[in-house]
């Protein structure tokens, strides 16, 4: 049976009258390649941010490598999730140039 990496249930933000993500639910399994697609405003970063810890939800839940993102945002970081570049905003294209190069130059 594969390994669930990311669990989403419910996911919900709102800022003020609008919300953002409405009762979002997804799994990925381990080894799977996941991507979210979808124009300007759709709520893409902010569903990355929730899942690495910067940002609260408001309602449902996620876990992501079995950490409760809700109870255990720090919890996170071992996971080499960058909270710097989550957190600003950048482009997809930048960040995964950024991504390159830094594994390019693991030791």
């Amino acid at each position: 049976m594969p390994t669930i990496m990311i669990d989403c249930e419910g996911l919900t933000k709102r800022f003020g009258d609008h919300t953002a993500i409405d009762r979002l639910s997804l799994q990925v399994n381990q080894g799977e390649i996941f991507g979210l697609v979808g124009p300007d405003g759709a709520g893409k970063t902010t569903t990355i941010r929730m899942l690495c810890g910067v940002m609260t939800l408001d309602d449902g839940g996620a876990r992501v490598a079995g950490i409760d993102v809700r109870l255990e945002p720090d919890a996170l970081k071992h996971l080499g999730v960058d909270h710097v570049l989550v957190a600003r905003r950048i482009s997809v294209g930048k960040f995964m140039n950024f991504t390159r190069a830094r594994s390019m130059n693991a030791p």
